[in-house]
């Protein structure tokens, strides 16, 4: 049987059976530790009560790792590759993500990667305004800037002009025209005049999706592109950086509603102003802090965040568009709490 077609059968089912909200978090061994963490703060900071689909695929969750997230029950785990009967190594990467929104047995889904730390209950976004009118939420990324390709990182393609021309080139390919709900700033991507200079800084990574909200019954269609794109991931992610952009792109290619938070990410430092030592990014909605992606390998018992000085911060990190914005004092004592009391059930384990 072709994948088509067993992908077909098998969603067919599973929407056959899908009900109520549910929280999609994906895993394997190595982020245990990251994910014991999320949970205990989703669980017994914020008494969130959804049911949770932990996502793996074959053994690269091992039994002992289950017996430690049932801990958070209601927890069920789904192995996509049992579920597809395709070898795992096809969903072993971001690309699982994608399955695990097309194959959930929930209605309506928050996913969540393993390594967030929540500063409220995410089963708020459900009644956001933007989610309620749309069936659809999700966040910006740090917008980072194509400047040239003069970085020698393994970033470095997304700096470099000619990647901005191919993705450019694959986004046109896939949407000839954008909706209105893209947001303005995005419509360089088919504007053919718009190229990056060193005057004039264009932004490769729109969208984030280490929290991505979707109504599956309001959209279908969009659904399912979400699943082929992730797929197709040896082709997608030559333009995209994993699954980041497959979300909104596949509400696009199907012209349906969704809605991108208003509020830029805000981005700290870990222990010093290296760019190595970056920690990612800090969303917040309505100006409160929402969640923040955690990079450090390990927690430690000392504050992981610091006061970042605007003379001394990385130039390659700084918004050109003015949309950065540096953490208070009170936003770094707040992250600092939550990392201590994470820190606290690691070492209870």
């Amino acid at each position: 049987m072709k994948w088509s077609r067993l992908f077909i059968l098998v969603f067919i089912f599973v929407e056959a059976n899908a009900q109520g909200r549910g929280i999609l978090l994906p895993c394997n061994d190595k982020y245990l530790e990251y994910a014991l963490e999320n949970l205990q703060i989703l669980r017994g900071k914020h008494g969130t009560s959804l049911p949770i689909e932990i996502w793996h695929s074959g053994d690269e969750l091992s039994e002992t790792s289950k017996e430690l997230l049932k801990f958070f029950a209601p927890i069920s785990f789904q192995d996509i590759a049992a579920i597809t009967g395709e070898n795992p190594k096809q969903f072993r990467g971001w690309q699982i993500k994608g399955f695990a929104v097309g194959y959930t047995n929930f209605d309506e889904i928050i996913l969540i990667d393993a390594d967030l730390i929540l500063f409220q209950n995410v089963e708020k976004l459900f009644d956001h305004p933007g989610y309620v009118s749309t069936g659809a939420f999700l966040f910006r990324d740090q917008t980072w800037s194509c400047q040239g390709g003069t970085k020698k990182t393994s970033c470095c393609r997304v700096y470099a002009d000619p990647y901005y021309y191919q993705r450019k080139q694959f986004l046109n390919s896939l949407i000839e025209t954008p909706s209105e709900y893209l947001p303005l700033e995005w419509g360089h991507y088919w504007d053919p005049l718009t190229r990056p200079t060193p005057e004039q800084k264009i932004s490769v990574d729109e969208g984030e999706s280490g929290c991505v909200v979707i109504d599956r019954r309001r959209h279908e269609k969009g659904v399912q592109k979400i699943v082929e794109l992730n797929r197709d991931y040896k082709t997608t992610y030559k333009y995209f950086w994993g699954d980041k952009e497959t979300y909104w792109v596949a509400f696009e290619i199907e012209k349906e509603p969704y809605t991108v938070n208003r509020e830029f990410p805000k981005t700290y430092f870990a222990k010093s102003f290296a760019p190595e030592s970056r920690v990612d990014i800090v969303q917040f909605i309505d100006g409160i802090p929402f969640y923040q992606q955690k990079k450090i390998k390990k927690p430690t018992a000392h504050p992981q965040f610091i006061d970042l000085d605007f003379q001394t911060h990385p130039l390659e990190i700084t918004d050109y568009r003015g949309h950065f914005r540096y953490l208070t004092r009170e936003e770094i004592d707040q992250f600092n709490e939550l990392f201590f009391l994470s820190n606290t059930f690691h070492e209870g384990l």
